[in-house]
């Protein structure tokens, strides 16, 4: 039954096996209707029946669940019935390119993990685990059948996150058409003529969300209104970056993806079963040897053994080959750097060079490339492989490889500090043509200092049509007028092509003519997005001047530069009128605490503490190195978490303070205060004199490291070197590039 007319054939087959005549159906239909205790129901008058089983009109849901009451069919039976009205019901709607029915797309195809194989347990998937947030989740969903809804569910890879997507879909529109976008313009396409009762699927949903042409809240919003289901998955840390505000005086990179996703209906999966969940497992592992396997598993997780997790880490960092060893590597790193797409084995074989020694390189066979690629295709377990291949099209063509989730993820926890050789930038560089792609290396690259890299793919992309390079370009040549002038005339959809150009301008140095921007919004906002500007580029004559005019949030910003900067007395006697005022002014107290701390003033600390000024005495504890108390503070949620940080400090543990930021970064941590984690990590080993250690964060993409850096060599006398690192930037092994590479000048 898939139309009106096999759905009205089937009705009327059902009625004359029960030998109900119309006039016994309308009967009957009011004998239910009148039933005590029960929900009254539809009157199915002689005229209704004969228009249901002559196919003259779709019954309405009701209509038909009386219709099947009257022809007493069983409870069991109603859902291949409903089926039916459902595929009846949309068998004329116009149909979504590429569209399928929900019951019948194949999961693995949506991104559902294969599993290992184990004896007994047939099929690429192993039976559904229920998880905890099912209910929450069909909630969601089945709330959305008549309005449409956003659904996204976030989680680490090999969670589960999109088989439960996947489970719950199937389960509440097995009739519906779903389409799988495979870019942001097939989104928009699908926005332009949308259609009712379609699941739109955004397994990976980052993926869709390119700066400047990818999904936004406007799109999002045509589907929504048309009754449309969208549902998605997307990483933690994905999801953190761009769903956090934007702080004052930076740049807001992810406007568009944070309005995007304040529209979503936003679940948590967790990254390992609750206990409740393990006791569903074990129910079911008696029929799935897989799930047994897994559960006798203690060093991973459930869903990542059964994705054969640990299995891909261990094929990668304890490879036999060299070489696949290296096609891997190269190819996390260009995911890890923003490449999503799929990399060609040219470009593999470019990029692999650097990643060997010497003596490698020189003992490498001819077809060395052939053996690394089926070594890093490996199926393992029957589950997964290091790289997976991406067909072009035709049978056995192979477009390129793309490195597996679960190794990106792990490597952004333990190698945020590496930078790929250059033979993988210029190999990204080289053959790299997707314009989402291309956005994300060059903001890599530049975050490095990278500029030989970054430089031409600005100039790939201005001539491809992106504003925003253009913008660059025209700031790296001088040209200021010519970028303001460009970004006037630039509708940026979800976000304002004035924030790119501040950005653009503060990153290269041109912080008066950042301010100039700022200050023709006329806003409140943009006065304090330019004292963090100022105050963030070291102008403190400004600031000062700012906060004797009476601008308190120059004056905040003011105090915590003077006190950083080794002038806590400074700072103490701007913050002490207000700190003693009555009511006194939280922050001034706040900082007047901090600079008596920094002075060793411990008497009026204590006497601040006595009178119950609560972050008095925690910063008595720091200074006194009372770091047990402080974390039982901190576990109990007494205290905030940067306290441990300033203790350290306090005590002279530099090495300890440098891990404690770093840590704060890979968790995506944010303190909430005037200055980020990466910002003071920056700082504190600039303080330190640790260039290495500081290069090293730089490489890595610590967007703050690269001042510093500079303000390091100055300070040790090196101010050639810290001039050409400016103009220059660096080579990746860390050296400071010359002359010779693309040149950008910076006015620091």
């Amino acid at each position: 039954m898939n139309n009106l007319v096999e759905l009205a054939a089937c009705l009327d087959g059902l009625r004359r096996r029960r030998d109900l005549s119309y006039e016994a159906m309308e009967r009957e239909s009011r004998k239910l209707r009148s039933r005590p205790g029960e929900s009254p129901r539809e009157v199915l008058g002689k005229s209704t029946v004969g228009e249901i089983v002559n196919g003259k009109r779709l019954p309405s849901k009701d209509k038909l669940l009386t219709y099947l009451a009257v022809c007493r069919v069983a409870s069991a039976d109603l859902a291949q019935w409903l089926a039916a009205w459902e595929r009846a019901r949309t068998a004329d709607l116009a149909l979504p390119a590429g569209a399928i029915r929900v019951r019948e797309v194949l999961p693995r195809r949506l991104g559902v993990h294969a599993a290992i194989r184990a004896e007994g347990a047939p099929g690429e998937l192993p039976m559904y685990i229920p998880r905890d947030v099912d209910s929450q989740l069909r909630a969601a969903l089945t709330a959305g059948v008549q309005q449409g809804c956003f659904v996204l569910l976030v989680g680490g890879s090999l969670v589960g996150k999109t088989r439960t997507l996947y489970e719950a879909v199937r389960n509440t529109f097995p009739e519906w058409w779903l389409v799988h976008p495979a870019d942001s313009e097939e989104i928009r396409t699908l926005a332009a003529a949308p259609t009712a009762r379609t699941v739109v699927w955004l397994d990976e949903l980052q993926t869709y969300l390119a700066r400047d042409t990818g999904l936004t809240a406007g799109t999002a919003r045509a589907l929504l209104r048309a009754g449309m289901v969208l549902v998605g998955t997307m990483w933690p840390d994905e999801y953190a970056t761009r769903i956090d505000p934007r702080r004052p005086g930076d740049d807001d990179h992810h406007a568009s993806g944070r309005e995007l996703l304040d529209l979503a209906h936003v679940i948590d999966v967790a990254p390992a079963l609750s206990d409740m969940e393990r006791r569903r497992a074990q129910e079911l592992a008696g029929v799935d040897g897989r799930i047994l396997e897994a559960l006798d598993n203690v060093d991973a997780g459930v869903t990542q053994v059964l994705a054969a997790g640990p299995e891909l880490l261990r094929w990668w960092e304890q490879a036999v080959n060299p070489y696949g060893q290296a096609v891997i590597t190269a190819a996390v790193d260009a995911r890890c750097l923003g490449v999503g797409a799929p990399l060609t084995r040219e470009l593999l074989a470019d990029a692999v060079p650097g990643y060997l020694t010497s003596a490698q390189r020189a003992a490498a066979a001819n077809d060395w490339l052939d053996h690394a690629l089926d070594y890093a295709t490996t199926l393992l377990r029957g589950a997964a492989s290091a790289l997976r291949p991406v067909d072009d099209g035709t049978m056995g063509g192979i477009s390129g490889y793309i490195a597996a989730d679960y190794l990106v993820q792990h490597s952004r926890r333990t190698r945020r500090t590496h930078c790929p050789p250059a033979s993988a930038w210029q190999a990204l560089v080289d053959h790299i043509d997707d314009h989402d792609a291309l956005e994300q290396l060059e903001a890599n690259a530049d975050a490095r200092m990278l500029y030989r890299y970054s430089r031409p793919i600005l100039q790939r992309l201005a001539e491809a049509g992106n504003r925003g390079a253009e913008i660059q370009i025209r700031i790296d040549q001088g040209d200021l007028e010519g970028a303001i002038a460009e970004a006037r005339g630039w509708d940026l959809e979800g976000a304002d092509a004035s924030d790119f150009l501040i950005w653009a301008l503060t990153n290269r140095g041109y912080i008066d003519a950042a301010a100039s921007e700022l200050r023709t919004r006329n806003h409140w906002a943009s006065r304090v997005e330019i004292v963090a500007l100022l105050s963030n580029n070291d102008r403190l004559d400004e600031l000062k001047a700012l906060a004797e005019a009476g601008d308190e949030y120059a004056a905040r910003r003011l105090a915590f530069q003077l006190a950083r900067r080794g002038r806590p007395e400074e700072a103490l006697a701007l913050v002490r009128p207000q700190a003693d005022a009555t009511p006194p002014n939280e922050w001034a107290a706040a900082w007047m605490v901090e600079c008596l701390a920094l002075l060793d003033r411990l008497d009026e600390l204590q006497t601040r503490s006595d009178a119950g000024d609560e972050y008095a005495e925690l910063r008595l504890l720091a200074r006194r190195g009372h770091l047990d108390e402080l974390r039982a503070r901190v576990a109990a949620g007494e205290a905030y978490e940067g306290i441990i940080l300033t203790a350290l400090l306090d005590l002279g543990r530099v090495d300890d303070a440098v891990a404690e930021l770093r840590r704060h970064i890979e968790e995506n941590y944010d303190n909430g205060g005037d200055i980020d984690p990466a910002e003071q990590l920056a700082e504190l080993l600039a303080t330190h004199g640790l260039l290495d250690e500081l290069k090293a964060e730089l490489r890595a993409g610590n967007p703050c490291a690269g001042k510093w850096l500079a303000n390091l060599l100055t300070n040790h006398g090196q101010v050639e070197q810290a001039n050409q690192l400016l103009r220059f930037g660096l080579n990746p092994d860390g050296t400071i590039a010359s002359p010779d590479a693309t040149t950008r000048i910076y006015k620091f």
